[in-house]
């Protein structure tokens, strides 16, 4: 692949994960997301994996809550069904429920048991 992104694509490239300023013949300018500039040589970048988080509308995104022995679960669910609701999240005739959705896991006895 000869051009693997563009400026605006956010990447992780050359050890470093940011949206692409600039791309020069030599280097490429990546701002980190605690809004560093970072100045990468090609060289290095293009020796390395890359990973271009702007191809795919749409991605993944996993997050898992810890609940402790005695929480109220209906209460700590109202962000799960928050999240479905969401314009940017798939509906579930294009995707399963996971890709919307939270995983609970109790925490103490038990905290292998999945909510």
């Amino acid at each position: 692949m000869l051009r693997p992104f563009k400026v605006g694509d956010y990447v992780s490239a050359g050890g470093v994960t940011g949206s692409v300023r600039e791309i020069g013949l030599f280097n490429t300018v990546i701002l980190t997301d605690d809004n560093v500039e970072s100045i990468v040589e090609n060289n290095k970048i293009f020796s390395d994996t890359i990973q271009n988080f702007s191809v795919n509308p749409y991605r993944r995104v996993q997050r898992t809550a810890q609940l402790g022995p005695g929480a109220n679960t209906s209460g700590a669910r109202a962000p799960h069904r928050r999240t479905r609701k969401h314009s940017k999240c798939l509906d579930e005739s294009r995707a399963s429920r996971r890709h919307c959705g939270f995983q609970w896991r109790r925490t103490g006895v038990g905290a292998d048991d999945v909510l």
